[in-house]
């Protein structure tokens, strides 16, 4: 379903940054990025891992209220609209928002997902004008919650700080390691080596100042370089902007400031959307321009090649001790993979000597 959802939202933000200009090729571009985020193996985890149903459903709602704005905007984009409209549009993603909400706490993410799309893609076009209000207001809206955590760490940083007591890493060793575990995250999404994936990542080295590692400086640099590249490339490729926001927005909440676990495969469910469109259009875009090449041929064989790589994953997870058996071999380094597999093969030789 959310695949689905996922297809019109991608011809949606197709349409409307005409990077595209062929509607069957646009089609084709949306149907691929819906299939390499369908088939990619680092949402394994997310699907098979019961608890993270409600990151499925939460998924779902964003989905759909992204979706909902994407229609409504570019009606208003061309013709404007009545306050009533807007009014009508504001309570659909209310009630879409307050429904991913209650599915998982990250659905809140909604209504910021929502100014990056107005950001990158309408960029305060009103009624076929320019709106520099408008415009402005989008800005304001998307630095706004980065100045509210700011506003927060200054008033009452004791309520965050606080409930890192029971974390064997601190709120400074946890905002110094995110930056390299989203550059991670990044690269799974783009080369899925299923080999580094898995279910316990305590054996991540922790940050513990900018040159400890020293990698710890180089990600936050590169991050900073790729947000200013992107924004003043925003006119030529102004879907490099969207993916980047998007994923960086998307991963706001859990691979920040709250004292969650430091790694999980599942929060890239939603914020890895947009990358695989920008996967998709290097995969399709360039076939599209050749005389001698068959668009269907790169795009069946990425699809292939994520397949396989899921069935693989898949297979792994097919019963407690094959995953516990892949994940220390894949993390040999990490307590908790032992601690696990050691667990499975003691139910496993019980149930073998009860029979």
């Amino acid at each position: 379903g959310i695949a689905v959802l996922l297809y019109y939202l991608f011809q949606a933000v197709i349409a409307r940054l005409r990077f595209v200009l062929d509607a069957k090729t646009a089609r084709l571009l949306a149907l691929t990025s819906a299939g390499l985020w369908l088939l990619h193996p680092l949402n394994v985890s997310t699907v098979l891992y019961a608890v993270q149903r409600m990151a499925q459903l939460s998924a779902l709602f964003v989905v759909t209220g992204l979706l909902v704005f994407m229609c409504y905007r570019q009606r208003w984009a061309d013709t404007g609209a009545t306050v009533g409209e807007v009014l009508a549009a504001g309570l659909w993603l209310i009630l879409l928002t307050a429904f991913a909400v209650l599915s998982k706490e990250s659905g809140a993410l909604l209504p910021w997902l929502i100014v990056v799309l107005e950001v990158c893609i309408f960029q305060g076009v009103w009624a076929g004008r320019p709106n520099r209000g408008l415009r402005f207001t989008g800005y304001v809206l998307l630095l706004l919650p980065v100045g509210l955590v700011f506003l927060l760490l200054a008033v009452t940083p004791d309520s965050l700080i606080g409930a890192y007591a029971r974390r064997e890493f601190t709120l400074e060793e946890r905002l110094l390691t995110q930056p390299r575990l989203l550059w991670r995250y990044l690269g799974w999404i783009v080369i899925p080596n299923i080999s580094d994936m898995g279910f316990q990542h305590d054996d991540i080295i922790t940050s513990t100042g900018l040159f400890a590692p020293v990698t710890t400086l180089l990600a936050l640099l590169g991050w900073a370089i790729m947000l200013v590249a992107a924004f003043l490339l925003r006119r030529r490729h102004p879907l490099l902007l969207l993916a980047l926001l998007f994923f960086l927005v998307g991963h706001s909440m859990e691979s920040s400031l709250i004292a969650l676990e430091m790694v999980y495969e599942h929060r890239n469910y939603l914020p890895g959307t947009m990358v695989c469109l920008v996967m998709a259009a290097v995969i399709v875009l360039p076939a599209t321009r050749s005389k001698s090449l068959n668009v269907w041929y790169p795009v069946a064989g990425a699809m292939t090649i994520l397949a396989l790589l899921l069935f693989i994953r898949v297979h792994a997870w097919s019963d407690e001790l094959t995953l516990s058996r892949t994940n220390l071999a894949q993390h040999p380094e990490s307590s908790r993979s032992n601690y696990f597999y050691a667990n499975a093969l003691l139910r496993h030789y019980r149930r073998a000597d009860e029979r």
